[in-house]
């Protein structure tokens, strides 16, 4: 899927080429877009404002804009390598027409090499078919990589083209994917929709709202976003879809478990994986495809199929089972809470761990006694930290029956700046009391990790708080969420 986005300049020059010979009352040494150097040379757009000077036939009659489209879209076509699908939105009541670019015919749209149309020509870099190796290739047939869910389906959406893309393209490939209406495109049924989506791209700023609200419609209809942290080495709250609200961002990690030297990290950081060196599929063709080869790339955008290849194997498990799929928050919650600890630095944050591929499956598909499956219960409301004081965090459960497991595991997201004041308390509904944290670690920020707590003498309804205590001034924080799953 991909619309075509193109740099106001060039437009216009594909306009004057096109418009200049129209009609007699216009000639070509006097064709030419007024203001142009108003307009953000270096950003772009897929919507434009022309206007037809008087005497035109289509200052005159909208309906021959779109014949007046065909040149400036060939003239593009022959610039990009691919038509820029230019239609005729509307006519403004000033006269003026609105002028979009539409998402071309080819579904194939094969690489993304340039030749100078924005920056210095370049080879196709194969990316995505790097980071759908990663996710899914073919394994146990001799050759080459192994996938993660390597028998996993493979959905692929282009959201990006040659010289990159829009924002609403990145958002209309997620709303499509996970099986949301876009105009003009056919919408999937249910059960053709995405219900991991990975996305190995990512800008700088905030998250704007056409993102947060495609990815909450995504989230709402079952599908899993799985985001690069960025490569910027800078806090992850200024890297963009991954600073958005309900999606798990991933940091990357070298094979000595330490935070790779690029990767962005922070507290919005939800989980970690191999992303330094990573071989997988790619195509030794510069331009359009050729012969299959592989290569090593680096990069939060391989260790995001990682992460997604997991999720795979957790919703697989579940459909082997003939059990509900998990929800996004679900998998989220499990990801991090079956995460193993670093062994070497990350400074600034990488989440609750690296992923733990089979503690996660085994998750996933963990059953209590008498068949009923394990469910991980939260809550993710912030609860401040002051100091020198006690606050808790409840979580209600009901409609179970029988006892906790002996190996029932806590997940803790705790945000403060010296947990070596804390200490952090499980509190069953009978009042029992499991110290899960007490006062260690000196000045290390947050508490990011999993317990295992015996709590077979606990019956599993009634209210489950999490106490934290701090016993100390200057340094406060906030419980950022919690679960338990039993």
């Amino acid at each position: 899927m991909n619309r075509k986005s193109f740099k106001p300049h060039a437009l216009a020059a594909a306009l004057i080429v096109a418009i200049a010979p129209l009609g007699s009352a216009i000639a070509a040494s006097d064709a030419r877009i007024h203001n142009a150097d108003a307009v953000e040379s270096g950003a772009d757009f897929s919507g434009f404002i022309v206007k037809f000077r008087e005497g035109t036939a289509e200052r005159a009659d909208a309906a021959r804009v779109a014949r007046a489209l065909q040149g400036p879209d060939n003239a593009m076509a022959r610039a990009a390598r691919g038509a820029a699908g230019l239609r005729h939105f509307r006519r403004m009541s000033q006269g003026a027409d609105v002028v979009r670019a539409g998402r071309d015919s080819n579904d194939a749209d094969p690489g993304d090499w340039t030749t100078g149309q924005c920056g210095p020509a370049s080879n196709s870099s194969w990316h995505g078919t790097h980071v759908a190796g990663t996710v899914a290739a073919v394994t146990n047939n001799a050759k080459g990589v192994a996938g993660t869910a390597f028998g996993a389906k493979v959905m692929h959406v282009r959201a990006l083209g040659t010289c990159g893309g829009s924002t609403s393209d990145i958002a209309d490939a997620i709303t499509w994917a996970s099986g949301g209406a876009v105009s003009g495109v056919p919408t999937l049924a249910a059960s053709q929709a995405a219900k991991v989506i990975n996305l190995s791209l990512g800008g700088s700023g905030a998250c704007g709202t056409t993102t947060q609200n495609a990815i909450n419609g995504a989230v709402s209809r079952g599908s899993t976003l799985v985001i690069a942290a960025g490569n910027s080495n800078v806090n992850v709250s200024n890297a963009t879809p991954a600073n958005c609200a309900n999606v798990i961002a991933v940091a990357s990690v070298t094979q000595s478990s330490s935070r790779s030297s690029f990767s962005n990290f922070g507290t919005l950081i939800d989980v970690s994986a191999p992303g330094s060196g990573i071989l997988s599929t790619l195509n030794a063709g510069t331009t359009t495809p050729g012969a299959e080869t592989y290569a090593s790339y680096s990069g939060t955008s391989m260790a995001t199929p990682h992460v997604a290849g997991v999720v795979a194997l957790m919703q697989s498990r579940r459909i082997a089972q003939v059990r509900a799929l998990m929800t996004p928050a679900e998998v989220e919650s499990t990801l991090k809470s079956t995460a193993y600890p670093l062994a070497g630095t990350c400074s600034g944050g990488c989440g609750a761990g690296i992923v733990n591929a089979r503690a996660a499956v085994d998750a996933a598909g963990a059953t209590s006694g008498g068949g009923t499956g394990a469910q991980t219960y939260t809550n993710g409301t912030d609860v401040a930290i002051p100091d020198n004081t006690t606050v808790e965090s409840a979580i209600s459960v009901s409609g179970r029956t029988g006892l906790a497991s002996s190996t029932t595991s806590v997940a803790v997201d705790i945000r403060h700046t010296y947990i070596g004041d804390l200490l952090v308390q499980l509190v069953a509904p009978d009042g029992s009391l499991y110290t899960l944290h007490n006062r260690t670690g000196t000045g290390t920020d947050n508490i990011i990790r999993s317990y295992t707590v015996n709590l077979s003498s606990e019956t599993l309804n009634g209210t489950w708080r999490l106490r934290v205590n701090d016993n100390a001034r200057q340094d406060t924080g906030f419980i950022n969420s919690w679960s338990i799953t039993f």
